[in-house]
């Protein structure tokens, strides 16, 4: 399976987001994964962490195969797309280290898990 993903912090700007919708369409990119959304549709073609700081946007009629949801955590989303897993994930760079730590044991953790391992 090959497809092209794009990756962008849109930092809450809609400008942004829109621009990167527009590239998407533009270099043909199926996925696009996204820190720091404006918002998140309520759709089957957008993703988002619990917190909606993360999410994962994918098009079907350039990547002709469907995403499915595999885990979403507080900061983080994972999506399945044929053999292959995305994950999208955002915690602030002004949290303390302890808090960074339990992310990164908790994106691991679900990582790990992946398809039964």
């Amino acid at each position: 399976m090959s497809f092209k993903v794009l990756q962008c912090n849109v930092n809450h700007v809609w400008a942004a987001q829109d621009l990167l919708e527009q590239n998407m369409i533009e270099v043909r990119a199926g996925i696009c994964v996204i820190a720091e959304p404006v918002r998140i549709p309520s759709t089957i073609y957008w993703f988002g962490s619990e917190d909606g700081r993360a999410a994962i946007r994918w098009d079907s009629e350039i990547l002709q195969r469907t995403c499915i949801l595999a885990k979403r955590g507080q900061h983080y989303v994972t999506v399945r797309c044929g053999d292959v897993y995305l994950t999208s994930c955002y915690v602030s760079p002004n949290i303390n280290v302890h808090r960074f730590q339990d992310f990164l044991e908790e994106l691991s953790n679900s990582i790990c898990k992946l398809d039964g391992k």
